[in-house]
């Protein structure tokens, strides 16, 4: 959670390159080889800035004796830099029996993020900044059916009220990133098929959004933003190929990281899980019943409706999981039984995509090992390869703000996860 915060051009430079036709940088692919000199790349800036952050003002050569990089190595960075306005120079320092140096500091202008999500009946928004830590936070009722004007104007009254409460300037905002459920058109940040009342359908919440904010805004699918999240600041970090499970209120879903590159499919439709069949296991009650779907055997509504068929005193999600901490059998067996669907239909995408790891996050991996435990013993029941074997099976670390750290993650990731090369080209 505690990255260093890597470079950033402007928040003009990031409306052009956001409004530039296919060239979603978040998004851009990644070869290995490339992916591998990137990596070193960003790491080396991260040792320089947190060098700066530390020292508050120092020089060049004096980067390069501390961090134990080359003098080229930091003047180019040092470049970057400042060309990208995250730090300036100061002046000159002392002479050591040379020229005297040009000092430099970090710009005392930060920039920030808004992450967003609109879900569970309720709007959150958090103020972060570069490395996740979260300056502000609101959550707001709200009713879905209101419909997307609603949603926008209410958006944009409380982000004007949690910038003048924290003091900070629309110029320092990077821009919005927002999660919804269901089917998003990331290009154009329409709801292709959200997982809301008719009168989200087909909305340009992107474009509305963008003219009532005046700022950038991304609009994402909840689960690829919960994905993007827990890759750069939770439990996927250093993983390239990585599914992240949310089992979200409205529905079940998965965000695809497939060779470091967000997998959105053609349509922004991959990761729609909650509708494939379970596979029956033994030992089920009724195993010629026709297969239920995913959501209908592991999702919140069908949880809670067998938890009070049960006579359990669930109104949420939270509920369930505090009696299955506490030991009561009931609740246990649900959410066991909720695990072992959900191995069931990842054995098959696992085999598919082969990650490295599986995030689950969402009201449910709070069970923690309770749930974990069900699904690594559904995935070992079944046909056994390689790609199941080894996955890693992990609960998220961000807990119930994933969502809205994604939609700060993708204008992060957007904004600065570029080649230097790029730069120039998009700065003013």
């Amino acid at each position: 959670m505690h990255t260093p915060q890597p470079y950033t051009p402007t928040n003009r430079a990031f409306k052009r390159a956001a409004q530039t036709p296919n060239r979603r940088l978040y998004d851009a692919p990644m070869h290995t080889s490339k992916a591998n000199n990137g990596l070193m790349r960003e790491l080396n800036e991260r040792i320089v800035l947190s060098l700066l952050r530390q020292e508050g003002t120092i020089s060049r050569a004096e980067l390069a004796r501390r961090s134990k990089l080359s003098r080229s190595t930091v003047s180019s960075i040092v470049a970057d830099l400042l060309a990208a306005k995250l730090v300036r120079e100061t002046g000159s320092g002392d002479s050591r029996g040379g020229r005297r140096p040009i000092m430099i500091a970090l710009n005392e202008h930060p920039h920030y993020a808004v992450g967003m999500e609109i879900g569970n009946g309720m709007l959150t928004l958090l103020v972060v900044d570069l490395v996740a830590t979260v300056l502000l936070r609101k959550q707001r009722a709200f009713a879905v059916t209101s419909g997307p004007h609603a949603c926008v104007a209410q958006v944009a009254t409380l982000l004007s009220h949690m910038l003048s409460e924290a003091g900070i300037s629309r110029g320092n905002l990077l821009g919005v990133g927002v999660g919804v459920p269901g089917i998003v058109a990331s290009a154009t940040g329409r709801l292709a098929a959200p997982a809301m009342p008719p009168g989200w359908h087909d909305a340009p919440l992107r474009a509305m959004l963008e003219s009532s904010l005046d700022l950038p805004v991304i609009v994402e699918n909840d689960a690829r933003l919960g994905a993007l999240a827990e890759r750069r600041w939770g439990a996927a970090r250093g993983w390239n190929n990585v599914v992240y499970l949310f089992l979200g209120s409205p529905g079940i879903s998965c965000g695809l990281i497939l060779d470091g590159r967000l997998y959105h499919g053609d349509m922004g439709a991959a990761g729609d899980i909650g509708q494939l069949p379970v596979v029956h296991e033994p030992g089920d009650a009724s195993p010629a019943a026709p297969p239920r779907s995913l959501q209908a055997a592991a999702g919140t509504p069908a949880l809670l409706a067998r938890a009070r068929e049960h006579g359990l005193a669930c109104a949420g999600i939270e509920d369930l999981v505090r009696l299955a901490q506490q030991g009561n059998a009931r609740a246990i067996a649900l959410v066991e039984q909720a695990g072992a669907s959900l191995g069931s239909v990842l054995a098959s995408l696992l085999a598919i995509v082969n990650p490295g790891v599986v995030v689950i996050g969402g009201g449910l991996a709070a069970a923690g090992d309770i749930l974990l435990q069900a699904v690594r013993g559904s995935l070992a029941r079944q046909c056994c390869t390689p790609a199941i074997e080894r996955v890693a099976i992990v609960r998220g670390e961000l807990g119930a703000d994933v969502v809205a750290l994604g939609g700060a993650a993708a204008l992060v990731q957007q904004t600065f996860d570029m080649p230097a090369a790029a730069l120039p080209s998009i700065i003013t």
